[in-house]
């Protein structure tokens, strides 16, 4: 069974009463990363179903999050350019 990437969905799932959100996913990358918290929370990520392509977990609804986008100002945006230019990829500073 091949989905096209516009079908495999993620659906989160829960009402004001529950204190766990459901949430069923094709997307390999959460599936994985749900996995790894259902191993390290058991009690309170759960596995509840799944198969090849998708799986179905309960989890607390307050790990359900949606942030706003941060912003910056100029002057943030120009001290962290500076700083990247000034290191390297393992944080070093460049020699001048």
């Amino acid at each position: 069974m091949n989905l096209t990437s516009y079908e495999q969905e993620t659906i989160i799932n829960y009402n004001q009463e529950e204190n766990e959100a459901n949430i069923y996913t094709h997307d390999k990358a959460l599936i994985k990363k749900l996995l790894v918290l259902c191993k390290k929370f058991p009690t309170e990520f759960r596995l509840v179903s799944g198969d090849k392509y998708s799986k179905t977990f309960d989890v607390p609804k307050k790990y359900v999050l949606i942030q706003s986008p941060k912003t910056l100002s100029d002057e943030q945006r120009k001290e962290l350019s500076e700083r990247a230019k000034n290191t390297t990829n393992f944080g070093i500073k460049k020699a001048k």
